[in-house]
């Protein structure tokens, strides 16, 4: 399974389990199925063995839950729930407009 994003990549969560964190974060871990890693915000380990894929974890420690311990572990997110952060276009939309008209223009 492919890897859509990368560690410092800003994304917007659209959750439709936890709704109320939706918003622009960053990515601050990827864990893979195989790999070992320390929750980044509360430090014990993460389990391992999920099944395919990728799990994301975002810069923001108020993303949390509770494990069936009472321990505070942070939420991981499937790449369904992110989105990419596209960047605004240096040009306005009238500019815009304008090039694609022109392009029009000269392929009839």
């Amino acid at each position: 399974m492919n890897n859509w994003f990368s560690i410092g990549e800003r994304i917007l969560l659209i959750s439709q389990e936890h709704p109320e964190f939706n918003g622009e974060y960053e990515i601050i871990l990827i864990q893979s199925d195989t790999e070992d890693h320390p929750d980044p915000h509360y430090g014990h380990m993460l389990e391992v063995g999920f099944g395919e894929g990728y799990l994301y974890y975002l810069d923001d420690p108020k993303l949390f839950q509770f494990d069936e311990d009472g321990e505070k572990v942070s939420i991981c997110w499937h790449v369904s729930a992110l989105r990419k952060k596209h960047k605004p276009s240096s040009e306005d939309f009238q500019s815009m407009m304008d090039t694609l008209k022109t392009n029009i223009a000269e392929t009839v």
